[in-house]
């Protein structure tokens, strides 16, 4: 039963994992597809005013900053063009596969120390006693 729940574990963490690196690939090729138009929408960026109390800068600092950054990352995403498709997909799936692997190791490393735990708790009293 143990071991259902840890391959169940290591299966919800990979579809998570999945569907993070997914949804970051697609936001960023649409961000790249959309950064024309970023370069327009700088000065009308603002932190939200119900979202200052939570922040660790005052908001106008943040809007400023956010402010400044929006033509520096339109121009990296305007540079990036119709050659970041391609190189976003293979960053993407690449770094998807080293997150895979690190979950399927960990999948592995609990299965054995599963493994283990129930080989110690069979051996009997006398045996561990003798030891």
């Amino acid at each position: 039963m143990f071991y259902l729940i840890c391959w169940g574990l290591v299966a919800v963490l990979m579809g998570l994992w999945s569907l993070a690196a997914w949804g970051l690939h697609d936001g960023l090729r649409w961000a790249a597809s959309q950064a024309g138009g970023l370069g327009d929408l700088a000065p009308q960026l603002r932190v939200p005013e119900w979202l200052g109390p939570w922040l660790p800068l005052p908001p106008e600092l943040l809007t400023r900053w956010l402010q400044d950054l929006a033509p520096v990352l339109a121009q990296w995403l305007e540079a990036l063009g119709p050659v970041g498709g391609g190189a976003l997909t293979a960053v993407a799936w690449t770094l998807w596969a080293a997150g895979a692997v690190v979950i399927l190791l960990l999948g592995l490393g609990l299965h054995l120390a599963l493994l283990l735990w129930r080989r110690w708790s069979r051996q009997s009293p006398a045996v561990l006693a003798s030891r």
